[in-house]
């Protein structure tokens, strides 16, 4: 691939191991630091492990260096002790050998370069000696070496640049432009009609040329609904409402709180259920009737931002269907609808349902009678009670949830279905979504 920086190309490492963090690079640590997504101790460590080695923190180094940090070290004497680690050098060692050379690095081979970095001149001059030994330019010769496709590199990294918009050169549409892709034609490593060298970069890159990728650990969790953040600006309140309003077992579980399994299936969350990915509309239904539960999520564990779980999560889907799906946003969105209009449309569904859902009254309005205390009401009095408890969860959704600053609309945002192909490509470690470093960084 070249020599290349790190996705956030902050951080340096020369020949013989020196460090020098820049400003930028501790901002961009930030995380799930909510509000503002400010930069911790905590973050800045698991950037290090996840943009210098391709790895999620180590249980039991990282905590050193965050003590470190918190007792007042300066982040660039920890970046230091980081990269003179055998764990940083093992990284970037095995990353010379697959991205440069094609092929793994034994554990011998690991070792005797890890026992002679400061004599064989850091990143560099191991780079080096590799790249121009004879054995190698004769394997280059005899075709034995497969040289990346540069063309499909630099494509990657237009991808991982782009922002997460619903913009012709935003991440979504320029993932299908880029592979030429689309529902009716999706991309695979064998089609004839799609850019198969970024396809099987995309999907198989991490495997095949050492991307540092492994830092993306899949975890099942479960989380508060009253802490979520959307990364959305949309919330489809008839998507919302609907289930809720027209079925009363569905009702009463969200009532009844503790962890709740949505119909639809688990919420998949980034930053240990700092951001929602996926399922927006499953989380909204139960902050409406009761902000106050928990929820069953797959979370994609610690990322810079929350923009990056988007495309991770995308990258997945392109692995298992070919393309990006976009969708559109039919109905009012909770976070500008009027309160006229929501009262209304809370009132139809509970009394007359939709097409597809047939009204649930009597037993509805008994569920709200009961988690409400509303015996002795009329029907017009409940409704009317109902209309402002529920009202005033979508206040408290405003004022608490706001979405992720710049956030997107719905018709870009991941569709992650069926989950359990996907998340077994998430955690393969065989995706790229980071870019390739080799010799040395900077």
């Amino acid at each position: 691939m070249g020599h290349k920086q790190t996705d956030l190309g902050h951080a340096r490492a020369g020949a013989g191991g020196a460090n020098r963090v820049q400003p930028e690079f501790y901002s961009d640590s930030s995380g799930g630091e909510v509000p503002g997504y400010g930069p911790s101790a905590t973050t800045f460590v698991k950037l290090l492990y996840r943009a210098m080695a391709g790895q999620a923190a180590d249980p039991t180094a990282a905590p050193v260096y965050i003590q470190q940090l918190q007792a007042g070290l300066p982040a660039p004497l920890v970046s230091l002790q980081f990269v003179t680690s055998d764990t940083f050098r093992a990284a970037k060692i095995q990353e010379i050998y697959q991205v440069a050379l094609g092929e793994a690095a034994t554990t011998d081979q690991i070792s005797q370069y890890e026992s002679r970095w400061y004599f064989d001149g850091g990143l560099a001059g191991i780079a080096t000696t590799l790249l121009a030994s004879a054995a190698n330019i004769d394997r280059i010769e005899a075709g034995q070496v497969t040289l990346p496709d540069m063309q499909a590199a630099a494509q990657l990294q237009q991808l991982l640049l782009a922002n997460y918009t619903s913009d012709p050169d935003g991440f979504v549409k320029l993932m299908n432009t880029l592979l030429n892709a689309s529902e009716a034609s999706p991309c695979s490593a064998t089609s004839a009609t799609c850019n198969t060298a970024l396809y099987n970069l995309l999907t198989s890159g991490g495997s095949d040329r050492g991307f540092p990728n492994s830092a993306l650990q899949v975890a099942g969790m479960t989380a508060n609904v009253g802490s979520l953040i959307p990364t959305q600006n949309e919330i489809d309140m008839s998507k919302s409402l609907v289930y809720p309003l027209t079925d009363h077992t569905t009702l009463d579980t969200y009532f009844a709180g503790g962890t709740i399994l949505p119909p639809g299936g688990v919420i998949l969350t980034a930053d240990d259920g700092t951001f929602i990915v996926d399922g927006h509309h499953r989380w909204s239904a139960i902050f409406v009737i009761n902000p106050n539960a928990q929820v069953s999520t797959v979370d994609m564990g610690y990322v810079p931002n929350p923009q990056e779980a988007l495309k991770e999560a995308q990258i997945g889907v392109v692995a298992q269907t070919g393309y990006l799906k976009t969708a559109t946003t039919s109905g009012a969105n909770l976070y500008t609808v009027d309160q006229a209009v929501f009262y209304a449309t809370v009132n139809d569904y509970i009394l007359n349902g939709t097409t597809k859902n047939p009204p649930d009254t009597v037993e509805v309005l008994k569920s709200f009678t009961k988690y409400l205390g509303l015996d002795g009401q009329t029907q017009e009095q409940k409704l009317a009670s109902i209309d402002a408890y529920l009202w005033g969860n979508v206040l408290r959704m405003r004022q608490y949830n706001q979405p992720i600053p710049d956030a997107t609309s719905r018709d870009v945002m991941p569709q992650v279905e069926p989950l359990t192909p996907i998340l077994n490509y998430l955690q393969s470690g065989a995706l790229s979504y980071t870019f390739p470093t080799i010799a040395y960084l900077g």
